[in-house]
């Protein structure tokens, strides 16, 4: 028995939920380890008193907190969507079948949107470790900058695409803009392993935080491949239970990344007196003058 839209969308809305609820968590222990580790630094580094202010809000310029934001900003606007259409399916519209069939629906239209937001703030993290583990190279970031921006384009043609057809089946762009964002991830975390693996290799003293970090990054890069890949089977399959697993994806692509902070975080405060001999301070969101956040 084929499953229906109104089942997977019910199934959507708890299980949503319970992905937000704990992105949530993450996201706000995420912010405490961020925010004491930039106290712990500042506090071990004395300040002349006409520079304090300067320093202060040194973590809200950081590029990694900021996307944090974004990404938490966005995730919950696309759960408070499918919040809304649960009560508009199962309350004032009355079929509830018939609606979440109508893709023509503003709140369907600004899911798939939101969507492509999601996916492209959710993709910048990586991006940015990449481009700090490589030295700031320009050209290793050549290739999923370029992926980006086709997965920016293709999700804007994509919304017009499923606005004009019949249904989500017969847009082509979804699966491509999938690919897209997977090339991404696996491109980064492959190169971000690569290069780690040749310093502690290359190194006399290994430094047991770069392994660690690279076991959360290569094992949340696992979480979200493992997520794409079932989308992409459901979907070319045509069953309707890749709803479920496309609108599930930002909070999965929330929770992937509050969850590198929270370990790496974690991670540094179980060792708050060893200081890394590598370029990479972990859990740390000081940038300037005295390192990068990975």
């Amino acid at each position: 028995m084929a499953l229906t839209l109104r089942t997977v969308n019910l199934a959507t809305l708890i299980v949503g939920s319970f992905f937000y609820g704990l992105y949530c968590v993450l996201f706000f222990i995420s912010l405490y380890l961020l925010f004491l580790r930039q106290s712990i630094h500042n506090s071990s580094q004395p300040t002349p008193s006409h520079r304090i202010q300067k320093r202060a809000p040194a973590i809200f310029r950081s590029f990694l907190f900021t996307t944090a934001i974004l990404l938490f900003v966005t995730v919950t606007c696309h759960w408070i969507i499918i919040v809304y259409r649960a009560f508009l399916a199962f309350g004032s519209e009355g079929d509830a079948e018939a609606f979440y069939y109508n893709n023509k629906h503003i709140t369907f239209l600004l899911l798939d949107i939101l969507l492509t937001v999601v996916t492209v703030i959710g993709d910048l993290p990586i991006l940015y470790r990449l481009w700090i583990v490589w030295s700031k190279s320009k050209l290793v970031v050549v290739l999923p900058i370029c992926s980006m921006l086709l997965l920016t384009a293709g999700g804007a043609v994509s919304t017009n695409v499923i606005k004009e057809s019949n249904g989500v089946f017969s847009d082509p762009w979804l699966t491509a803009n999938t690919v897209c964002t997977l090339i991404t991830n696996l491109y980064c975390t492959v190169l971000i392993a690569w290069r780690v693996w040749r310093t502690t290799r290359m190194s006399v003293s290994s430094d047991n935080k770069l392994r660690k970090f690279l076991t959360i990054v290569v094992e949340s890069a696992a979480i979200y491949a493992i997520w794409v890949i079932f989308f992409v089977v459901l979907y070319e399959v045509k069953s309707n239970l890749q709803s479920f697993a496309i609108e599930t994806g930002p909070t999965v692509i929330g929770i992937v990344n509050a969850l590198i902070l929270t370990r790496v975080g974690l991670s540094w405060t179980s060792e708050p007196d060893r200081l890394s001999s590598t370029q990479l301070i972990f859990a740390a969101l000081s940038q300037g003058n005295h390192g990068h956040s990975v």
